[in-house]
């Protein structure tokens, strides 16, 4: 991580964090955070970075954080990382794990860099990912 950019990370955290400390709990990788609500580990754009994953029934959706910045150029090519990125290589490992699970169990994700209205589905085709954006209906 740029040393800037470190910079500003440690001082945001030292301002932020002693605010909400008496009201946040540690949730283990992979674990649940309440009925319905599970972290999934996704570490790379930042060292505990995670995906939130929302079930109910037979229903599900997935939070995808920051492990895709751009619904074109990050789904299509995975392996290239954004400059924001902390650890390139996990990032780019998490980035294929977390988009092989939307597409392939078909789960309705957030992509919270994406265009309005940012929620629909990660697809296969051929070697890529594509992003097919849910219909919006006022």
């Amino acid at each position: 991580m740029p040393d800037p950019f470190k910079k500003g990370t440690i001082t945001a955290a030292r301002e932020n964090l002693p605010l909400v400390a008496g009201r946040s709990r540690f949730v283990k990788q992979d674990g649940e955070i309440t009925s319905g609500v599970h972290y999934i580990a996704a570490p790379g754009h930042s060292p505990s970075h995670a995906a939130i994953l929302f079930t109910s029934g037979n229903e599900q959706f997935v939070y995808m954080g920051d492990i895709a910045h751009n619904p074109v150029t990050s789904l299509q090519h995975p392996e290239w990382s954004p400059v924001f990125d902390y650890d390139p290589a996990q990032g780019i490992k998490s980035r294929k794990a977390i988009l092989d699970r939307v597409a392939n169990d078909r789960v309705m994700a957030l992509g919270c860099h994406f265009p309005f209205p940012g929620i629909g589905h990660v697809v296969r085709r051929d070697t890529a990912y594509h992003w097919e954006a849910a219909q919006w209906v006022w």
